[in-house]
């Protein structure tokens, strides 16, 4: 059973991740959103796996540049996850959908992708998979 803290993080990053996925799709150049939880961390990952070009967060309101003039990485598909993956597990799931697949990851290291986790050697609460 997944304690409320992490279920509340799960939906947070779920939510975040569900409207930069809407913004791209109708090809919208920025997203304005309200300040939501700590979003700061989570935006800091997708701009560090190149989801988004670049974030900058104000008082109540963050504001996301996507790249969608630059035609980089963007996502399909979004599924929450509610399970624990231990690095032998995790490994065998990255072999087997050869990266087509992110893994986010909440891990006593922070929030880490997948890969990040492999390098790091850790396993963690799979908060979201990235098709």
């Amino acid at each position: 059973m997944l304690d409320k803290r992490h279920q509340k993080y799960s939906q947070e990053f779920y939510h975040l991740l569900s409207l930069i996925k809407k913004a791209g799709d109708k090809k919208q150049n920025y997203l304005f959103i309200k300040q939501r939880g700590n979003n700061n961390q989570i935006l800091q990952l997708l701009l560090n796996e190149g989801f988004i070009n670049s974030y900058k967060a104000y008082n109540n309101l963050v504001v996301i540049r996507l790249n969608i003039l630059a035609n980089k990485k963007s996502f399909n598909d979004i599924v929450i996850s509610k399970k624990n993956v231990s690095l032998n597990d995790l490994k065998k799931t990255q072999r087997r959908e050869g990266g087509s697949a992110y893994y986010i990851l909440n891990s006593n290291k922070g929030l880490v992708t997948g890969f990040k986790a492999i390098e790091k050697n850790v396993g963690g609460r799979l908060l979201v998979k990235i098709i």
